[in-house]
């Protein structure tokens, strides 16, 4: 399949964090707005479940304040820096989220995935021992993901498709 190439594709980027723990959803959307009018070519946001310490007062929803960010920061990238697709989200939801995010804003939309963290994923489920549990699930996962990279065998309920914009 081929991709349209955007202004951003081939470019070194400087990127702008976003942080929820630090700032409101408000907040953070006219930031990485004036971000992106400053020559910031990606902004990313922090995407955590409840704040790291107590001193930090907020943690707003990571997905809610890219759709918001998105018509006000072009022609800049937005995307998280981790979200957890095995503990706190189901990979579907995750996949539906940013494939939404992705028909909203094309080609700058990006998403950094990792295996999560113990404070935010217990918080988020109630339960510390998923952890080991996601395990099998993480490896599963990786699986299904890698062959549909690779080309192996693609099955229509299993078919992942990412936009390399």
């Amino acid at each position: 399949m081929d991709h349209p190439q955007t202004a951003l594709s081939g470019q070194k980027l400087l990127g702008f964090m976003l942080a929820h723990e630090q700032f409101t959803v408000p907040q953070l959307t006219d930031l990485g707005a004036a971000a992106a009018r400053a020559g910031f070519g990606l902004l990313a946001t922090s995407d955590h479940f409840q704040p790291w310490q107590a001193n930090e007062g907020h943690c707003g929803e990571a997905w809610v304040t890219l759709g918001a960010l998105g018509g006000r920061a072009e022609p800049a990238w937005i995307g998280t820096t981790v979200t957890c697709p095995i503990l706190r989200y189901h990979p579907a939801v995750v996949a539906e989220a940013f494939a939404s995010l992705a028909q909203l804003y094309p080609g700058r939309v990006f998403l950094g995935v990792g295996s999560g963290e113990a404070l935010n994923e217990q918080a988020a489920t109630g339960d510390l021992a998923i952890l080991g549990r996601a395990m099998g699930t993480a490896d599963r996962s990786h699986r299904d993901y890698s062959s549909s990279m690779v080309g192996g065998a693609r099955e229509p309920s299993r078919q992942i498709l990412f936009d390399r914009g």
